[in-house]
């Protein structure tokens, strides 16, 4: 007997046999004629339609269904659908998309749910490109509506060019009927009334698919990955995307086959996880402000009320000797402070204008620019007793008036994911990050590019020196800060001059630079759209506003640190800055393990340990490293040299002689 038998494959009929790969279904059609028309003509006359469209189409959906006395749509991704992660993160966004149209405007549409005259449907996980409308009774003959168009408002107004093909008669209608039919049996599930009120990512019960297992006997396998295309509707992709990795954390385990079989009792599994994440989630919540930035509005809200962006002069002046003074205060360390003051003004840079992050990269994303020019991790790291921690809270201060800080601990991959949309747009920081939590939880997060939200809030984090190598995949991806500079316990910085700042200081530089930069940053959204432009500089414009506040309002003479930022500084001095002071400490400690071979270009160092060489390694740019073998790096001899500015070979002569 066959053991799948009784099974609903996720793909069944998507894939036909080998000898029929090449077929594919012609229709032939004759030109009939043309004319101009509108989409209430179009529609006009009948009693029944059944569409398959996109999720995007929910909004011109509402207005064709008081049309109609009976009416079916069969929503369907136009990208393949990965996983059992995908299906739900799919599923449950076009649940929230049908509450946000169905809830606020037409909360009567949700009773012929009820009575079963309005069906709504999702496809599983077939590519579905196939628009088709089909309309019947009347007395019209029936038709059929095909083409290139969704069901939007600017598809059938004539806003965004499309193909819109209308074909009358019981034969087309039958035809294309039959293909509805088969596609509705094999690869759907029915969304409920329920579902769409209580659509929310936690509420996993009711996503149809999850419903579905529930309400029969059948076991769905969810079937390897496959190859994924780019989803064009933005807000369905943004939402989609955040909500996956939601739910990576909870959904079942593929098998040695690559499939998931998903049954009550992994469903069951599911929820108790879901409800976990939840408990911790909403006890985080509390700890951290919600900060949304308005940009069409000129708003920014904080924890649901808006903020006064134009604070009074003197509250300014207050708030910026304050942090001069504060940061004057570095000068009483012990180390290179000159650096760790130009460190720190370039973290603050960042950690001011990290909230629109989030929103850059959306745009980056809508007209094909980089994203990685916008971090939205920065890690500051080194000597204890630096300062670090004190600072993000001076910061926090200055920003909402409150320390948000969170443990180590409370880093997880699931509790940032799912932390990181809650709170919108202000940074979450963590303290005190161990290299092992690092590695565990944040190189994974860093290294995902794939997830677009909104508004959600980047990540800073603190760490001490035990996070030594940072590779160089996630350096492009993050601003880092190595601080060598440190207090002796119990002085200065750990004293008067923190409590006082922070006892005194406001939120009014911080709501000046808001109201400037909310401002601006339209015109650099503007340049984002332009082709023949590349990516603006955020940094430049966070850092100038920054600068052109304190040259107002500071009384005494302004810093040398106070400075414009480009974004080279921070991915070329700022990201280098780490592996090629260890590299230069060591040439100056021990060049006898520095090894030149002309012959081959190759620069060998002996670093002694064989796990520490594979992580300097990792730091390096790929053009110039080759590799590390027992404890000994190699190098690209004429690469190297440009890269560390130092002809290696030629010192090691001057040191031989003398």
């Amino acid at each position: 007997m066959n053991e799948n038998a009784g099974l609903l494959s996720m793909f069944d009929g998507e894939y036909e046999t080998l000898s029929n790969i090449e077929k594919i279904k012609i229709m032939n059609m004759e030109y009939i004629s043309s004319k101009i028309s509108n989409w209430e003509e179009l529609f006009d006359g009948y009693s029944t339609l059944y569409a398959v469209t996109h999720p995007s189409s929910i909004d011109f959906v509402s207005r064709l269904i008081p049309m109609f006395k009976e009416i079916e749509i069969m929503f369907g991704s136009d990208k393949v659908l990965k996983g059992l992660d995908d299906i739900m993160a799919y599923q449950q966004s076009t649940l929230e998309r049908l509450r946000s149209v169905f809830g606020k405007k037409e909360k009567g549409f949700l009773n012929r749910m009820d009575n079963g005259t309005l069906r709504l449907l999702l496809m599983r996980n077939k590519i579905s490109h196939k628009k088709m409308y089909l309309l019947k009774g009347g007395d019209s003959e029936p038709r059929v509506i095909t083409g290139s168009a969704n069901l939007l408002s600017m598809a059938f107004s004539g806003e965004q060019p499309g193909n819109i093909y209308v074909l009358n008669g019981d034969k087309v209608y039958n035809e294309f009927f039959m293909e509805y039919d088969k596609m509705k049996s094999e690869n759907t599930d029915a969304i409920s009334k329920e579902a769409i009120i209580l659509a929310g990512d936690a509420d996993i019960e009711n996503i149809p698919i999850i419903s579905n297992v529930q309400k029969t006997d059948k076991v769905v396998v969810i079937e390897t990955e496959k190859e994924t295309a780019n989803d064009p509707d933005r807000i369905i992709s943004i939402n989609h995307e955040n909500i996956r990795q939601r739910y990576k954390d909870i959904v079942p385990r593929p098998s040695g086959s690559g499939n998931i079989l998903l049954n009550h009792s992994e469903i069951k599994k599911m929820i108790r996880k879901m409800k976990q994440i939840e408990i911790e989630k909403d006890a985080i919540e509390g700890k951290t402000p919600e900060l949304e930035i308005d940009i069409e509005n000129g708003e920014i809200i904080l924890d649901g009320e808006p903020l006064d962006l134009n604070p009074e002069s003197r509250e300014i002046t207050n708030d910026v000797n304050l942090f001069i003074n504060y940061f004057d205060g570095f000068n009483t360390f012990l180390g290179n402070t000159e650096d760790a003051i130009n460190k720190y003004y370039a973290f603050t840079n960042w950690f001011f204008v990290s909230p629109f992050m989030s929103i850059i990269r959306n745009y980056a994303t809508l007209y094909n620019k980089p994203i990685t020019p916008y971090p939205v991790f920065g890690l500051l790291y080194g000597k204890s007793n630096a300062g670090k921690t004190k600072l993000l809270e001076t910061l926090m201060i200055m920003m909402v008036g409150k320390k948000a800080i969170l443990p180590a601990k409370e880093f997880t991959k699931s509790s940032i994911y799912n932390l990181r949309t809650e709170m919108r747009g202000f940074p979450i920081v963590i303290d005190d990050l161990n290299n092992t939590r690092f590695r565990n939880h944040g190189i994974e997060l860093i290294k995902d590019d794939s997830h677009i939200a909104e508004s959600f809030s980047a990540i800073a984090i603190s760490a001490n020196e035990d996070v030594k190598v940072i590779e160089n995949e996630l350096s492009k991806r993050m601003v880092i800060c190595n601080i060598n500079a440190s207090l002796p316990k119990m002085k200065a910085m750990k004293g008067a001059l923190v409590i006082t700042t922070q006892k005194n200081i406001g939120t009014a530089f911080y709501r000046e630079y808001l109201r400037r930069m909310i401002k601006e940053i339209c015109f650099l959204i503007e340049d984002l759209a332009d082709d023949n432009k590349e990516a603006p500089d955020i940094f430049t414009l966070s850092s100038g506003i920054i600068r052109d506040i304190i040259h107002k309002f500071y009384l005494g003479e302004i810093p040398d640190w106070v400075v414009k930022l480009k974004l080279d500084y921070y991915f070329e001095t700022l990201a280098e800055q780490g592996i090629k002071q260890r590299i230069f400490n060591i040439w100056e400690s021990n060049p006898k393990v520095f090894k030149v071979d002309k012959k081959s270009n190759t620069l060998t160092i002996d670093i002694g340990d064989y796990h520490e060489a594979n992580r300097m390694v990792g730091e390096l740019p790929s053009y110039v490293q080759k590799g590390a073998a027992n404890g000994i790096i190699s190098l690209d001899l004429k690469y190297a040299q440009e890269y560390f500015g130092q002809d290696f070979r030629l010192n090691l002569i001057d040191r031989f002689i003398g």
